[in-house]
């Protein structure tokens, strides 16, 4: 890693596989299996093309939010709702850490889901927080 990272190749976001669980969960895919090995060191990393249905034994329950007909369209608005679903709460500072993304690009991100039903705002400037 030390070395894409001096070629300005690597980036230390560490929300890849975050995004990948998101994106399985978003197409009701199985969770990717990662793991690591030793001697020799690798990581193997497994996708199962299986699709889940409620009928699928140990498959999770889908999202029930209170907005009926509102629904998370990408793995990004999954991260978001799931990161509210366990804190209460956010603020765009904690969209921006838990994707990596800019400043512009998370309040563009909490904007489209305030605008499809997703989150509601509360507060203003730097006391803004979001909720479900």
């Amino acid at each position: 890693m030390t070395m894409f990272n001096l070629l300005m190749l690597g980036e230390r976001a560490g929300s890849g596989f975050d995004a990948m669980r998101s994106g399985c969960a978003w197409a009701h895919h199985p969770e990717p299996h990662l793991e690591e090995l030793f001697n020799p060191d690798k990581t193997k990393l497994a996708l199962s093309m299986e699709v889940l249905t409620k009928d699928t034994p140990g498959a999770e329950p889908e999202v029930d939010w209170p907005h009926a007909n509102a629904t998370a369209t990408h793995g990004p608005e999954l991260q978001v709702i799931n990161l509210v679903k366990d804190r209460g709460s956010i603020t765009r500072l904690d969209v921006e850490r838990l994707l990596g993304i800019s400043r512009s690009s998370a309040n563009n991100l909490l904007a489209s889901m305030e605008r499809k039903g997703l989150l509601t705002r509360e507060g203003n400037a730097r006391a803004t927080r979001y909720h479900a």
